[in-house]
């Protein structure tokens, strides 16, 4: 079953894109936000340390991957709508896990950071659906929930969103 949906996914990266380095990355957002996008089992289950260690590392990849992406693929309008429509839902769902887990917390911040900074231009709508499930839910929650340090590392990150002026433009 998994080798048929990766033929399926390469079948349709040739549709799309026509030259191979496209394909390629196409693939690899794919691969990393289904690694992403996996549930982790409870806090002291045998399964609980490689569920979060798979998960930090896909989320650490595809943050990397938007984050270095080339000229040709934050400008081009297929490739943004596949970040469009497969890393805002993977970071949603992750916000879920955010609350539990620091180091989530920090990997989800950085990736809604390089949405800001590289493929804003593609997710405007989608960006603040973003900010909404993540600031404003980290800012109105109760210190029993959150820890207080994340309402400041989230108010910081946004503020040096537009400490960049360059970047509102």
């Amino acid at each position: 079953m998994t080798d048929n949906f990766w033929r399926k996914i390469s079948h349709i990266s040739t549709k799309m894109f026509v030259d191979i380095c496209s394909r390629h990355a196409f693939l690899l957002l794919c691969t990393f936000c289904r690694g992403a996008h996996m549930n982790v089992r409870e806090v002291g289950s045998s399964g609980y340390a490689r569920d979060i260690g798979s998960k930090l590392i896909a989320l650490d990849a595809l943050a990397e991957l938007c984050g270095n992406a080339s000229e040709v693929l934050t400008t081009s309008k297929v490739f943004g709508y596949q970040v469009r429509r497969l890393v805002v839902p993977c970071v949603l769902f992750n916000i879920t896990y955010v609350f539990g887990d620091a180091r989530i917390f920090s990997k989800v911040l950085r990736i809604i950071t390089v949405l800001w900074n590289k493929w804003r231009t593609h997710i405007k709508i989608e960006f603040a659906i973003l900010c909404e499930q993540l600031f404003i839910r980290v800012l109105e929650a109760s210190s029993t929930k959150v820890k207080p340090e994340f309402k400041k590392i989230a108010l910081q990150e946004v503020q040096n969103w537009f400490d960049r002026s360059h970047i509102l433009l």
